[in-house]
């Protein structure tokens, strides 16, 4: 029974995400920078970089999805962005692509960057 619910959760959250990403990819997501198009890779970042703020009232991952989704997926100061290219603007690097294509990277990226 456990089983089946965690499934169910799953396919729950998996669906959410995907009509998320849809939404405000106009039925093709895929990175504002980049062009990265693979779900896996995709987040929705803050346009404003107010995301610290936002996640106080909103939660992260799946529940962010699910706020999304709750409050009629607002249009205002959100984007599509790749992991990579999210993470890079953080730290202000315009050519994110090149520091960030796997964890290992980023971690080796910091550490060069130090």
């Amino acid at each position: 029974m456990k089983k089946s619910n965690a499934k169910n959760a799953k396919r729950y959250r998996d669906r959410t995400k995907e009509l998320v990403f849809n939404y405000y990819g106009n039925d093709n997501p895929k990175c504002v920078t980049c062009n990265e198009n693979e779900l896996s890779k995709l987040t929705i970042g803050h346009i404003n970089d107010d995301g610290s703020e936002d996640r106080k009232k909103t939660g992260m991952g799946s529940n962010f999805y699910t706020w999304l989704k709750l409050n009629n997926f607002p249009n205002n100061g959100y984007e599509i962005s790749c992991f990579s290219c999210n993470c890079g603007k953080r730290i202000g690097d315009v050519k994110k692509k090149e520091y960030f294509v796997t964890s290992n990277s980023l971690i080796s990226s910091f550490k060069l960057m130090s």
